[in-house]
This record gives C-alpha cells, sequence and structure tokens, in this order.
C-alpha cells in the first residue's frame, strides 16, 4: 500500500483553552480495564489494539475535567465502547456496506438501552457492555435523561445504517442530506446526552429539550464533525470511495482539495462562531448544572482536536495512513457570519430562541 502525501491542516479558530481531569491516566486505566474483560466482542487482537489505541479516558478528562470520577470513568467506557462499534461495524467488516445485516442489530442495540433483560444481548457481550453502561447511568441520571439516551441511539444506528445505504448502492448524497445523514451516524446526541448525565443529573426536561440548548449540542456536533472530516482527510483517511464533507464538497461544487477544506473550514467557523453567541445567552440566565454542561459542550469542541491530532494517529497508522498535523490556533474565523447558511439541515440553529 502506498502511503498518502500528508498535508497540514489550516489553521482552526477554536477559542476554548484546554484543560484535563487530575485523574485522568487512571480513569483511563480503569475503563481499558472494562474493555479487555469484555474484549470477547471484538474480533481479534489488532481491533483491541486499535480499540484501546483511542485512549477514550483521557479523552473524556478532556471534555469534563471538573467531573465526578466514577461518572467520567463510565463516560470514558462509552468512548471505548463506541470505538469498538466502529471498528467493528462501520469502519470496516461486512456490515460497511450491507444496511440488511446491520440493522436487525440496530433493533437490538437500541433495545438493549432499555431493558437490562439478558435475553436482549442474545449472548452478545458487545450487547451486555452497553447493558452494562446503562445500568451505571441509570443509577444518577433522571427518566427523561434515559429515554433521551435510548432515542440518541436510535437515531445513532439509524445514521450509520443511511451511511451504509450510500456506500452499498456506491451513490454520494448531497451535501445537504450528508449533513442530515452524518449528523446522527457521528454518534454526538448520545454522546452529549452521557455527557449531561455525567455533569448534570439534576437538569430538568424544560432545561435539556429547550429548543435553545437542543440548538448547542446540534451545533457542537456540528463543528466536530466539520472537525473529524477535516481531520480524517488530513491523515490520509478518506479514500476515493468514501463519504465524507471534503469529498461531498469537491464533488457538489467542483472545488479543488484545497478548496474543499477551505468552504469546509468555513463552515465549521460559521457553526462555532453561531455556537458562543447563543452559548453565552442561555449560560447567562441558566442555572449552575446547565452552565456545567454549556462548559462542556465547549471544551468537547476543543477536546476533539485535541484528542484527534495526539490519539488518532495510532489508529491512522494501523491502516497504513499518515498521521494529521495541526497548525497553530488561528486569531479569529474565516467566516464569521450571524446568517443561516442555505442548507436545511442545519439552518434552524440560527433560528431566535428564547433563552
Amino acid at each position: 500500500m502506498s502511503t498518502p502525501v500528508p498535508f497540514a491542516v489550516p489553521r482552526l479558530f477554536c477559542p476554548f483553552d484546554a484543560a484535563i481531569h487530575p485523574e485522568a491516566e487512571a480513569v483511563d486505566r480503569r475503563a481499558a480495564a472494562w474493555v479487555l474483560e469484555l474484549g470477547a466482542f471484538l474480533p481479534d487482537e489488532r481491533s483491541v489494539k486499535r480499540t484501546l489505541a483511542a485512549r477514550s479516558g483521557l479523552f473524556a478528562a478532556m471534555c469534563m475535567p471538573h467531573a465526578e470520577a466514577s461518572r467520567l470513568e463510565t463516560f470514558a467506557r462509552c468512548g471505548y465502547w463506541a470505538a469498538a462499534f466502529e471498528e467493528v461495524y462501520c469502519a470496516g467488516g461486512p456490515t460497511r456496506t450491507a444496511p440488511d445485516l446491520f440493522l436487525p442489530l440496530a433493533a437490538r442495540l437500541v433495545r438493549a438501552t432499555q431493558s437490562q433483560d439478558p435475553k436482549i444481548a442474545a449472548g452478545s457481550r458487545f450487547l451486555a457492555g452497553l447493558q452494562d453502561l446503562t445500568r451505571c447511568f441509570a443509577q444518577h441520571a433522571s427518566r427523561h435523561q434515559m429515554i433521551r439516551w435510548t432515542e440518541a441511539h436510535r437515531r445513532w444506528m439509524t445514521g450509520n445504517a443511511e451511511l451504509m445505504a450510500y456506500r452499498a448502492a456506491g451513490r454520494t448524497p448531497c451535501l445537504d442530506d450528508y449533513l442530515l445523514t452524518r449528523l446522527n451516524s457521528v454518534g454526538g446526541d448520545a454522546f452529549f446526552t452521557a455527557q449531561q448525565m455525567v455533569v448534570g443529573p439534576a437538569l430538568s426536561a424544560d432545561e435539556c429539550h429547550a429548543p435553545a440548548v437542543r440548538a448547542l449540542v446540534e451545533l457542537a456536533t456540528t463543528v466536530t464533525t466539520c472537525d473529524s472530516d477535516l481531520l480524517s482527510a488530513a491523515g490520509g483517511g478518506t479514500g476515493p470511495n468514501d463519504i465524507s464533507l471534503t469529498v461531498i464538497l469537491a464533488r457538489e461544487y467542483r472545488l479543488s482539495a484545497e478548496e474543499a477544506i477551505a468552504h469546509a473550514i468555513a463552515l465549521r467557523d460559521r457553526a462555532l462562531c453561531r455556537f458562543l453567541i447563543l452559548q453565552q445567552q442561555v449560560a447567562s440566565r441558566a442555572g449552575a448544572q446547565l452552565r456545567a454542561f454549556l462548559e462542556c459542550l465547549g471544551r468537547s469542541i476543543r477536546a476533539n482536536l485535541d484528542w484527534s491530532v495526539s490519539f488518532l494517529s495510532a489508529r491512522h497508522a494501523a491502516r497504513g495512513f499518515t498521521t494529521p498535523s495541526l497548525g497553530a490556533w488561528a486569531d479569529r474565523p474565516t467566516n464569521d457570519s450571524p446568517h443561516a447558511p442555505p442548507l436545511s439541515a442545519i439552518a434552524w440553529l440560527w433560528d431566535d430562541f428564547p433563552c
């Protein structure tokens, strides 16, 4: 396999300071040990190594540097579980291009977030692991957060099935359709619901489901999704048949690779600027737990960049790809337009919300 020529991601605007939980290493060790105990859901030693290379405990610690350590560990386990899921069912394996094979598993997986009946796992250590995570969260999360946990997994699985269907048909979606699918397939709703259960278990349903709060979650998901696609491309992690933001931009608007990257950065900067304005508006009237959650949304944007560059290099290398490099932070965004982009998938994020 020839090694792709690496290129540096242009400087990105990211106004959030880096931070990490003081027990980060210990949390990561314990979460990794949990993965090894449940290692039967990974097909081989290579998959185990690639999953552990994610260092999900360190990522969790960067997202929530002030969280209670035991809850942070549950979140770190979720990160490892998600990395294993991506490894086995999305990045590789027969289901990558076979939604018909994936959907029965997806249905059982969503059910596993609702029921602790071991028969739901059907002997799968993988699904049993998800049930274990759900039990841990249920010890302190509210009822409406647990309902949201299930719905978030339903969205996550639906998005992945849609990507698999595109791959199976050899079809590339337009940018608007891609965003509809990708914002689900990235699992952002499940990620931020888990984060909410860690830092804000006493948040009310009204706070969690307020339109402005839901918009902030999706804005953070939009920014991190763009960043993940950018860094994957920078590391050579996209091939000619892959579906990603830069590939779609280049095809839809007939752009060079460099122009597609610039357009992707402009889109993420626009979403990030909207996030900063809305976050300040909501935080000015929020209670302590909601403010803590809003702070973690911003920290997660920074953590995703730091973690992607520092810890995904091992996963890129294992697949023969080069490591992405990230330049210094940009002083200002490339696009700070206060208006919604002409994309129906995300235009609602620029609506006027009661805060």
